[in-house]
């Protein structure tokens, strides 16, 4: 509750009461020798108490203690406590993960992101080096007893896993972590999966397209992913007043990929030759509420700019509102003109050496949290590895031998 308001008398004349006690002072110490206090040493940090300033130890302790915060509450999907210590892409792919665990039609899809059962979390930060903004890339890696969604692996699983949880697998570790912000505001805003040559930044992305509408229903995608099982996925959210008038879960999606000298995002396209159909998991709108639906084209990696349309039909067109002028043709389908996925800049794979993670110097984080029911999920069959260019080669650059180890629980 705000404080009551003071009046304005009051305030002003306690100001000048302070300005009469202090001056003695000031006339004293214009007359000494003494060089004034630096004002670097005053200035606040962002997220600070006023008047204090962040060592680099203070800083160091803050980016582990979020680094845990963030992926325990990943593991368990405790979502918004995540997104508390999370910002940008580390913040999508929590979005991603809370959208697909809603849809009740992918749940036996493998595309949902399962609770894990005790995660371990152990993170070695060393060092922070500070970058373009108020940002910081961190020297070192956080071990984790599980492999966090909602990336595949590169390697072929197994799909029989009727479990609500994940069962505990060799150890992942997560590299390339940057933070933003100072202090108390200290969030995760990118990392990447070492076995992976792409950061979490160029795997998701956020997607903001007009509201279109059709048979009382109206939509919009609001994110991109594409991941290491070759797909690539779209979230669509979807609300009606009259649920009676359409179930979009019999719907057909397709994707029209632009051709090289379409401006990004800027035009929605005409079925041709090179439209694909895809998978969509949707269930039945309630009146009033928003419904997130999920596109999946499988093999589509790694994704370019192009028109996403949803048919009722069964058959896409081009007899909408977006070929005529508006009014005079009847919508016959929902399409967004979406724009393409961040440049992909492969890193070097495998950088940390299993011999930094001897189980003599390994201390962890444990947190045991009954799983949520609703995201049983099969486990993904990844047999298809998109392709990767010779920089991301396999390195096993080695890692200081220093282990620090975090118990903060997420808050």
């Amino acid at each position: 509750m705000n404080p009551p308001a003071r009046s304005r008398h009051l305030i002003r004349s306690t100001a000048v009461l302070a300005a009469i006690g202090l001056a003695p002072l000031l006339i004293s110490c214009s007359s000494s020798d003494s060089p004034p206090e630096s004002a670097a040493s005053t200035v606040p940090a962002t997220g600070t108490t006023p008047g204090t300033t962040v060592s680099d130890q203070e800083r160091l302790a803050a980016a582990k203690t979020v680094a845990v915060a963030y992926f325990q509450a990943q593991a368990i999907n405790d979502y918004d406590r995540a997104r508390d210590r999370s910002s940008g892409s580390a913040s999508l792919a929590i979005d991603w993960a809370e959208g697909v665990n809603s849809i009740d039609a992918a749940q036996d899809s493998g595309y949902q992101v399962p609770s894990v059962d005790s995660p371990n979390v152990r993170v070695q930060i060393d060092d922070l080096t500070p970058t373009d903004g108020d940002a910081w890339t961190a020297d070192g890696f956080v071990e984790l007893s599980f492999r966090p969604g909602p990336v595949a692996t590169t390697t072929t699983v197994a799909a029989e896993n009727t479990d609500t949880t994940v069962e505990t697998s060799p150890s992942t570790f997560i590299v390339d972590l940057t933070f933003e912000g100072d202090g108390d505001a200290m969030r995760l805003v990118d990392y990447r999966l070492d076995d992976l040559p792409y950061p979490v930044s160029q795997l998701f992305m956020a997607i903001d397209t007009p509201t279109e509408e059709i048979d009382d229903v109206k939509g919009h995608t609001s994110l991109g992913h594409r991941d290491f099982d070759g797909s690539v996925q779209y979230l669509v959210e979807l609300e009606t007043d009259d649920p009676s008038s359409s179930d979009p879960s019999t719907w057909v999606p397709s994707f029209t990929p632009a051709p090289e000298d379409t401006p990004p995002g800027t035009a929605l396209l005409p079925v041709g030759p090179d439209t694909v159909d895809g998978e969509l998991y949707a269930d039945e709108l309630t009146e009033g509420a928003t419904t997130s639906a999920l596109v999946v084209f499988p093999g589509a990696f790694p994704g370019t700019a192009g028109t996403l349309t949803l048919s009722p039909t069964g058959v896409a067109v081009a007899t909408s509102s977006t070929t005529a002028p508006s009014g005079t043709v009847p919508t016959t389908e929902l399409r967004w003109a979406l724009p393409p996925f961040p440049e992909l800049t492969p890193r070097p794979v495998n950088t940390v050496e299993p011999t930094t993670t001897s189980s003599s110097t390994t201390s962890s984080t444990t947190t045991t949290t009954e799983p949520d029911a609703s995201t049983t999920s099969t486990s993904r069959v990844t047999s298809v590895v998109p392709p990767v260019t010779e920089s991301s080669t396999t390195t096993s650059s080695s890692t200081t031998s220093s282990t620090t180890t975090s118990t903060t629980r997420p808050s």
